[in-house]
């Protein structure tokens, strides 16, 4: 099998790029085992369009499989947030786009926090290899896995640096953050535009879909590119991209923000309480200083109109019995295991003994045994 050559990430397109500029800055991400320079031909073109920009290299990522190999998931999760915080002290507006699991990422910042606007590129909610949910059970035997060669030449040679392949515990993290980014979309509440090509031969042909239909974001849409691979930030759509997200970005700008805020589970009792007379009716009730300090706080930081959005209780019910719903689940599948084990341990216990053979055996005849008695008595 042809590999992909190696990259040289000593390049000037492998390192992080920055520029400051304007009220509005735009956080950019890469993708899985990829690097900064997948990402640098839409940073430019943001920034010919008034934009201030930064792309980063995610823990592990331009450097070595090795380092990799010794990043999680959270690694690459809290550096996207750390860099997301950053921008948020520069820029008056800050939105967010990510190739990939770069795009995953970017809907856990918009879950999480309160991006302007978001575009996750190419963002898998499913991926079309059958063989990747078995990468937990691999990794001890198959450490890693090369990526084949490409098979065209629809992307920019200059930018397509990465990894020839990647650890194949990598990819269990992988799995976890597109778990979780699609488990939380319901969060999500700011301006999404979803790109996506038909061309794509890595992830399900729905995840877009999956995307808008999960959010609640009341402006959202979707770009769809024509026979473009995964990687179409460095195709020949990489200038339509760059200007489909600098439009929707800016109309962020002029729409009226919601920030949410999510309360605590495990409230203090100081602050909030949940009542609940039945599930259909439960509310959340906070006393009016928390209230003022948060939306004071907010509309200091922002200097613009405030509107708060509180989740409906349904949601938070739902999240509530799921995990109460798991913790029985595992509650159940302990007993389970310990029952075996136990009846193991019986019938281990009862072939010893059954093997075991006796020193003296007591032959006791009384009144009323006869000779079937006797006789296998005897016999035994």
């Amino acid at each position: 099998m042809k590999t992909r050559p190696e990259a040289d990430f000593s390049s000037p397109l492998c390192q992080p790029y920055e520029v400051r500029q304007g009220e509005h800055g735009v956080l950019l991400m890469h993708g899985f085992a990829g690097s900064a320079a997948h990402m640098r031909p839409l940073a430019e073109g943001l920034v010919q369009q008034g934009f201030g920009v930064r792309t980063i290299n995610l823990p592990g990522h331009a450097t070595t499989l090795e380092d990799m190999r010794r990043c999680s998931w959270q690694d690459w999760l809290n550096a996207a947030k750390e860099a997301f915080r950053e921008m948020k002290e520069q820029y008056r507006f800050v939105s967010v786009t990510g190739l990939s699991m770069g795009g995953c990422l970017t809907l856990m910042i918009a879950e999480q926090s309160d991006p302007t606007a978001i575009a996750p590129i190419s963002a898998p909610m499913g991926v079309l290899n059958r063989w990747f949910p078995l990468a937990r059970f691999a990794a001890p035997f198959l450490p890693e896995i090369s990526w084949q060669a490409r098979k065209d030449d629809a992307l920019t040679p200059d930018y397509d640096l990465g990894y020839t392949g990647f650890p194949t515990k990598s990819a269990v993290d992988l799995r976890r953050i597109i778990h979780e980014a699609r488990n939380n979309l319901c969060a999500v509440t700011c301006p999404v535009l979803c790109v996506q090509s038909s061309g794509d031969q890595v992830i399900t042909p729905d995840s877009a879909d999956v995307i808008l239909q999960g959010v609640r974001s009341k402006t959202k849409g979707v770009l769809r590119l024509e026979n473009v691979p995964h990687v179409c930030t460095i195709s020949r759509e990489g200038t339509r991209i760059a200007q489909a997200l600098g439009a929707f970005f800016r109309k962020a700008e002029e729409s009226e923000h919601t920030y949410v805020i999510l309360l605590p589970d495990s409230p203090a009792p100081s602050a909030c309480a949940f009542s609940s007379e039945n599930s259909m009716k439960s509310r959340w009730k906070c006393e009016n200083a928390l209230y003022t300090a948060a939306f004071s706080f907010a509309s200091i930081l922002h200097n613009r109109r405030l509107k708060v959005y509180i989740p409906p209780v349904e949601y938070i019910l739902f999240r509530r019995t799921r995990r109460r719903t798991r913790r029985k689940t595992i509650m159940k599948k302990s007993l389970a295991i310990l029952c075996a084990l136990v009846l193991c341990l019986m019938c281990a216990t009862a072939m010893a003994e059954g093997e075991s053979h006796p020193k003296y055996v007591f032959m006791f005849i009384g009144d009323g045994m006869g000779n079937p008695q006797v006789t296998a008595t005897q016999y035994y």
